[in-house]
């Protein structure tokens, strides 16, 4: 399936060789399949890119040739993907992308379907349509580059796996109390926060008034009841 001509990577799968498909599909592995990716998980999110693409549209892949693992390889050529390995050199893998669009642009081809958010491949436009395809987690490194796209479709990201786990036994901004349910508790803010300190303030307040005034008046009757009970009160004298 895959080899070389004088020109760089022949796909020979296309109905007239190289240039004969309208299309092709650009995959920046580094960027949308990851460095060394589990060969799981790199069939996983090709596959998502293929089906996006359409049946039928011939596929490119490029990266370093050390940041894909030799099954990586093995499963990119079972599904007809042709690879570019190039040097690990910043930006080495995009360029030769770029380079794979120009030659099939020159034989005949007005449709690229990119599969990276990199900024750098909205200079296809300038050769036909441009579509780009990035994952839902991603986002265009620049506006100009979905500006100057015909679509941006966003897909669901195969094998996404989250940082933290999805319902934590006690989030740090609330951390659970005996008797409490593990939630964060609201946080009041200008003058409702202001209200609330007032109202606590005057609830406590009026419940010492209260305290004292009981306790004034408890004492009293403890203290009538006393001078009642002692010899020679005026009680005993009448």
């Amino acid at each position: 399936m895959t080899g070389m001509d004088e020109d760089g990577p022949a796909d020979a799968d296309g109905p007239d060789g190289v240039g004969g498909a309208a299309a092709v599909l650009l995959i920046d592995v580094e960027n949308m399949i990851g460095i060394n990716a589990r060969t799981a998980l790199l069939a996983a999110r090709v596959d998502a890119l293929l089906a996006c693409a359409g049946p039928g549209v011939p596929a490119v892949a490029a990266c370093a040739a050390a940041r894909i693992t030799a099954d990586g390889e093995r499963e990119l050529s079972a599904r007809q993907v042709t690879l570019i390995k190039t040097e690990t050199a910043g930006g080495a893998a995009d360029q030769a992308l770029l380079d794979e669009a120009a030659r099939r642009a020159r034989a005949g081809c007005r449709h690229f379907v990119v599969a990276s958010n990199d900024s750098r491949f909205g200079q296809l436009a300038g050769l036909g349509r441009l579509d780009i395809v990035i994952w839902d987690t991603q986002e265009p490194r620049a506006r100009s580059y979905a500006m100057r796209a015909a679509s941006v479709r966003r897909l669901p990201r195969p094998g996404t796996v989250t940082a933290r786990p999805a319902v934590p036994a006690e989030p740090a901004a609330a951390p659970a109390r005996a008797g409490m349910p593990a939630w964060p508790e609201p946080r009041r803010t200008g003058r409702r926060q202001t209200a609330a300190r007032w109202a606590a303030a005057g609830a406590a307040m009026l419940a010492g008034a209260a305290l004292t005034c009981a306790g004034t008046v408890l004492g009293a009757a403890v203290a009538s009841r006393i001078l009642r009970s002692r010899p020679g009160s005026r009680e005993d004298l009448a």
